[in-house]
């Protein structure tokens, strides 16, 4: 039986190599395998272009480390979004498509309902350190959790303020009040080793956050997986499917002309046997009718005949009278 991995699948990306390396190395001390890190991006140009979005963090530093050995690094790139052209900007970008995660962050409820519908990323996920504009509908959480997108919430705001942690835990549990933990990832957003926990009490942290109790365990470890499936299916299948319409061939076309044919024929069959069933019909009705007419003129006939006998014997009647 293999050993159960776990991941953070947002740790903060900082300038300072060296913060960063013992939070990582505290990460791996913990019992995570697998962790990523991230660069949150948000648009402040009224208008937005692609080469606004920063590049991917440069990992050779990090994965030479020996204290690090054993320790799966991933690039993330969380974009805030306030609009629908910001959308299209993020998916086109080559920038962005070169992190190994996507995931988005919608500000308002249409494009909550955009993201989960439509756009391909891998995590959708919502800033509750604040009260949102807008209440996640479970509708949608089930349809992105169909297209293998992971719900994300985070946990060490929470755990350093007691007001943000209200919050977290207040509009987590109505967000996963139906789906329960279907899909649904926590992670650190840890800026330094000090907000770091461990994989199980991260689960039991899960429990607060509304998370089903079959669930907390998976949402450390299991649905992690799931995303990374998710992931590798997502950056193999980056090109553009072209359908192009077949051009008929004189073969096709001779085909469709005999199967064209081959009903023609059978309908004028058809209607030539039903022709000719009426005709003989008519045939027979007019059998019929001629039959009763010369019936007709038999009984005439036959009355008088009966006249002229009875015409007969009266006259015999007057002879013998006479």
């Amino acid at each position: 039986m293999s050993a159960r991995r776990y991941h953070d699948f947002k740790i903060e990306w900082v300038a300072d190599r060296n913060v960063l390396a013992k939070t990582l190395t505290t990460a791996k001390d913990l019992g995570y395998t697998i962790v990523a890190l991230n660069k949150t991006f948000k648009f402040e140009d009224e208008k937005p272009r692609p080469e606004m979005i920063p590049k991917p963090p440069e990992l050779t530093e990090l994965l030479q480390n020996q204290n690090l050995k054993g320790l799966k690094l991933f690039t993330r790139l969380t974009v805030v979004l306030k609009n629908f052209n910001q959308i299209h900007i993020v998916i086109r970008s080559a920038v962005a498509q070169s992190y190994n995660i996507l995931a988005l962050q919608p500000t308002d409820e249409k494009l909550f309902q955009k993201v989960c519908e439509e756009t391909e990323c891998d995590i959708v996920t919502c800033d509750l350190t604040e009260r949102l504009t807008f209440s996640p509908k479970s509708t949608l959480l089930n349809v992105a959790a169909r297209r293998n997108i992971s719900l994300e919430i985070t946990y060490a705001a929470a755990c350093r303020d007691r007001g943000i942690r209200r919050n977290v835990i207040s509009q987590s549990n109505d967000i996963l009040r139906f789906v329960k933990g279907k899909n649904v990832i926590l992670s650190s957003e840890a800026v330094c080793c000090l907000d770091l926990r461990a994989p199980q009490d991260v689960a039991n942290l899960g429990r607060l956050f509304g998370i089903g109790e079959q669930y907390c365990t998976a949402s450390v470890s299991t649905n992690g997986t799931k995303l990374l499936n998710h992931i590798e299916a997502r950056n193999s299948c980056k090109g553009v499917l072209t359908l192009k319409e077949k051009l008929p061939t004189p073969t096709d076309d001779q085909s469709a002309q005999e199967d064209e044919e081959v009903p023609s024929k059978k309908r004028k069959r058809v209607a030539k046997q039903t022709k000719g069933k009426q005709t003989k019909g008519t045939e027979t009705k007019g059998k019929q009718t001629k039959g009763t007419e010369t019936k007709g003129k038999q009984t005439k006939g036959t009355e008088t005949k009966g006249k002229q006998t009875k015409g007969t014997e009266t006259k015999g009647k007057q002879t013998k009278g006479t």
